[in-house]
């Protein structure tokens, strides 16, 4: 199964300009790099990880980070309420990304993933609505 890789893209490409921001112009192996130190963090935990994305660097790096080490994430908005977290972790039993560990723990980046593995698991307004209350 062929997924995409910070990683394979860092090896096959390091110099190539893979993201361009408004102040800054990163290669596929300084987000590898990035990534990495993230990377440690999904690879402890057994089960989803919680992740909000916003549109930054940090984000995307928790995205690359979670399908190298073929860790289901449960998106959610970036201004959801503590109820609609709460709800997210009943339904999915989802946990919030821990801080990475900058100490060498083992770690497999981009091993083979079942292809019946989770990649992502959506939940919709209405998974949400229904446990949290109407805040009119």
């Amino acid at each position: 199964m062929t997924r995409l890789s910070i990683f394979a893209a860092a090896r096959e490409a390091p110099n190539r300009i893979a993201l361009i921001t408004e102040t800054t112009c990163f290669t596929y192996s300084e987000l590898a790099a990035r990534t990495l130190f993230r990377a440690a963090a999904p690879a402890q935990l057994r089960g989803p990880v919680l992740l909000q994305p916003q549109l930054d660097v940090d984000s995307l790096l928790w995205l690359y980070a979670a399908s190298a080490t073929g860790t289901p994430f449960v998106p959610l908005h970036a201004s959801a309420t503590t109820c609609e977290r709460a709800a997210a972790h009943a339904l999915t039993g989802v946990r919030n990304p821990p801080l990475p560990d900058l100490v060498a723990i083992p770690l497999v980046i981009d091993r083979e993933i079942e292809p019946e593995s989770p990649y992502s698991l959506m939940l919709t307004s209405g998974s949400l609505d229904s446990s949290c209350p109407d805040p009119s």
